[in-house]
Order: C-alpha cells, then sequence, then structure tokens
C-alpha cells in the first residue's frame, strides 16, 4: 500500500552496528504501530502541481507564514509555486514563466532580499543564467543574472561578513564553480572562479564550515572524486585542499547536515546506485572527512537531510525511484544512523523536498511525480 512503512533488519544496508533509536523506546504512529526508529510518515493526499520537476525547494515564498513548494519545471521553462494551506497541504499552483529554452535545473531558497519572504535561485541550464525570484504575496518578481557555462548546481550561504546571502554556482561546460556576492542593491557579483585543483568534471556543491571556523567552504564532486576548497571569509575560495572520498558512481546531489553534532559540515552524497555519508573529520587545520556508506539502492534521484523523526537529529531521506521507494535513515546524533525504513511511492517520482508543512515541528516530505504532474504529501505523525 502506497505509504506503508517497513523498516529494514539487513546489517549490510546500515552502519550502526545494531543501535536503532536515539531513545530506545518505540514510538507508537498515527496508525497505532510501533516504530523502533521513529519513523512515522504517512501519505496524506496528492496535489495537482502542473509540472514534471526535475528539483524542489521548501519555504515561505508569500509570507503568510505556511510552507510552500516551489517545482523546477525544465521542459516548461518554468516554475511552480504550491502555496502551503498550513494544514498539510496546498492550494492552486502558481506559475512564474522563465525565458524559453531556459531550461531550469537546481535551486536554492533563502532569504535573499531585505524582507522577512523567502526567494529562490534557479540555475537555467538551457541559457546559461540565474534567475533570482523575489518571492512576494503576489508571486515572484524575475531578475536575470547571465553567468554562463552551463549551470547545473547552485548553493546559498554567507561567503564574505556582510549579512547577505552569497552564492556558489556549478559550471559543467568549463569544469569550475564560481562565487558571487551579494550587492547592497540585491545584485550579484562575480568574485571569485575556482577549477577545484585538480578535479575535473565539477557538478555539483554543498557549502558550509569544514575546517578554520569562521569562513564558509566548499565541497564540490567530480570525476568520481569528492574536495573541499576553504573559504577566506571575502568571498574568494581557495584551492583544493583535500580529497575527501573516491565514489563508485558520479554524484547525483550533496546535502549538508550535522550527523554527530560536532558544529562541522557532514554531507550525504546520491548516486544513481546509492548513498554514501561523510562526517567532517574535525580537523580545524584542513577540510577532511570519514567516509560510511549507508545503502545500495536501485535509480535514486534525490536526497534530504532533516529531521523527520523529531528526535532533533538530521536523518537522510533517500528518492529511490528505481525501487519506487522512499529510505529514511534516522540519524542517532553521533554519527551513526538506525535501520532504514522504506515507504513506498509511484514509480514516476522524479524529486523530493521537505518542509513542516502542517506546523507540528517536524518535517514532513513532498515527493514530485513526473508522469502524473503531481506532488505527493508524507506527513510525520507520531
Amino acid at each position: 500500500m502506497s505509504g506503508e512503512a517497513t523498516t529494514s533488519s539487513d546489517a549490510d544496508d546500515t552502519s550502526t552496528s545494531g543501535e536503532t533509536s536515539t531513545s530506545g523506546e518505540p514510538v507508537v504512529c498515527g496508525d497505532g504501530v510501533q516504530d523502533s526508529n521513529g519513523v512515522c510518515l504517512s501519505e496524506a493526499a496528492d496535489f495537482p502541481a502542473g509540472a514534471s520537476a526535475v528539483a524542489m525547494v521548501s519555504g515561505d515564498f508569500n509570507g503568510d507564514a505556511n510552507i510552500d513548494v516551489v517545482l523546477s519545471n525544465n521542459a516548461g521553462d518554468s516554475v511552480v509555486l504550491l502555496p502551503g494551506t498550513g494544514a498539510g497541504g496546498f492550494g492552486a499552483s502558481l506559475v512564474t514563466p522563465l525565458a524559453v529554452g531556459a531550461e531550469p535545473q537546481a535551486m536554492a531558497a533563502g532569504l535573499i532580499s531585505d524582507d522577512t519572504v523567502a526567494d529562490v535561485l534557479v540555475a537555467n541550464v538551457g541559457n546559461n543564467t540565474v534567475s533570482i525570484l523575489s518571492g512576494s504575496d503576489a508571486g515572484f518578481s524575475e531578475s536575470v543574472l547571465p553567468t554562463g557555462g552551463l549551470p547545473s548546481d547552485v548553493a546559498l550561504a554567507h561567503l564574505n561578513e556582510d549579512d547577505r546571502l552569497d552564492f556558489v554556482l556549478v559550471n559543467t561546460e568549463d569544469e569550475v564553480f564560481t562565487a558571487w556576492t551579494a550587492d547592497d542593491d540585491g545584485s550579484f557579483q562575480l568574485s571569485d572562479v575556482n577549477d577545484g585543483g585538480p578535479i575535473p568534471f565539477i557538478d555539483t556543491v554543498v557549502l558550509g564550515e569544514v575546517a578554520l571556523p569562521g569562513a564558509i567552504d566548499v565541497v564540490f564532486s567530480g570525476d568520481l572524486v569528492v574536495g573541499a576548497s576553504p573559504g577566506n571569509g571575502d568571498g574568494s575560495i581557495g584551492e583544493t585542499v583535500a580529497v575527501a572520498a573516491e565514489i563508485s558512481a558520479s554524484a547525483l546531489h550533496m546535502r549538508g547536515g550535522d550527523f554527530n553534532e560536532d558544529g562541522e559540515l557532514d554531507i550525504a552524497i546520491v548516486t544513481a546506485v546509492g548513498v554514501v555519508v561523510l562526517l567532517g573529520d574535525g580537523d580545524p587545520l584542513e577540510a577532511g572527512f570519514d567516509e560510511q556508506g549507508l545503502g545500495a539502492h536501485d535509480g535514486v534521484l534525490d536526497v534530504a537531510v532533516a529531521d523527520v523523526t523529531g528526535e532533533g537529529n538530521d536523518d537522510v531521506v533517500v528518492l529511490a525511484a528505481g525501487d519506487s521507494e522512499l529510505v529514511v535513515y534516522p540519524g542517532l546524533g553521533n554519527g551513526n544512523f538506525g535501520s532504514p525504513v522504506t515507504i513506498e511511492i509511484g514509480d514516476s517520482a522524479s524529486a523530493i523536498t521537505v518542509g513542516d508543512l502542517d506546523g507540528d515541528e517536524r518535517k514532513d516530505v513532498v515527493v514530485a511525480n513526473a508522469d502524473t504532474q503531481t506532488v505527493s504529501v508524507f506527513l510525520a505523525e507520531p
């Protein structure tokens, strides 16, 4: 049955050495079933989206204090806003057309403008631009930043000492990533072009502190290798200082978190065949990681890092489209994970995002379904 959760007992699929629960007490889910990992995601409903999403982000994009979802409609050269109702569902979609041939790909969400409404950056691989979508109660307004070079991924962070969000963009054509810093007028300026040292074919990035505190660093993947480059705190990025890991297949997405609660960036990486976690090694002088595999899955398309169990730890949520499953690895807060919990989903799932859709302070999961152009909501309900 769609939405039914099962817990795997295969020791090869987890790095916990038998640990399965943060609290040690089974959680009783809303359907009366106990789950030792505290994973209680139940399918609530499907909602029309009018788009086949290749990526999604969540946030309050219209200023009503409810969590909304934005879908990147690559084939339709647009983005679609699904306004949250605050009760676990969505209202009627609002389409923002982009330039013909934009082919929007990756997105990042955050408070870019001076108001309190979330905004979206969209990497447009078709016309080599970034769309800056400013959220408001009337929908998005767009400004366009020419970037060149087939942008495939984008991430927001504070790269210098001001209080405005900056971003890093992957340029797959030139095999570099570029750093852009925000001006007071809301525009962005190119501050650095970085080839990542000896690692070619850069395709995805995640930002966070992995070495000396106080500056945001860039962790990136390319050519079956994950590397790290130190931020200098002024918008510029140093050359590669560490090869973090070698992976067996190209990284599709990377998401940052803090799985062992040491304040240093940890990373969940998904490839088409599985998921790997990199734990920051705590070395204050160099960006380094300790690698652990979580599990192999078929047709992995996306990953999210969020607390879906409500226990205060970062969990890893994997979209394994080939298996028609969501797979949740509940974090234990010490760098280990409980046994994976699988949840049946549709066979055309294409992207996921997370957010507190019903105001209960637990992160819910939204799955985009490409064939039906809908989204499915899975509410975290203990």
